[in-house]
């Protein structure tokens, strides 16, 4: 068999579900405390990171994200401004924010 005839690999992006599974056990928050109102502190910074990945890796829409998380577009295109940036100026918080792609 040569290179011409083996299938190429198809490098998938992690789907919506891993990448909340892993950003909620980094920050060591149960799932459910992402969806809710309340407004600590690491359930937030939680909350903007994967609102950040959706948006701008997986390319969903705000209005999409913004529907998991009962919130509006402008409250997603908001956080995702916020994280960028936190990651222009903090080095290691740019490199967390990659560690979930």
């Amino acid at each position: 068999m040569n290179y011409m005839s083996r299938p190429a690999v198809d490098y998938e992006k992690p789907k919506i579900n891993d990448i909340i599974e892993r950003v909620c056990k980094h920050y060591q928050i149960p799932i459910s405390q992402l969806y809710i109102k309340r407004n600590f502190r690491e359930i937030v910074e939680a909350r903007s990171v994967v609102m950040y990945l959706l948006h701008r890796y997986l390319g969903m829409t705000s209005t999409e994200v913004a529907r998991i998380f009962d919130k509006n577009h402008a409250t997603v295109l908001h956080n995702c401004n916020k994280v960028e940036g936190f990651m222009d100026i903090d080095k290691n918080y740019k490199e967390l924010v990659n560690k979930f792609k």
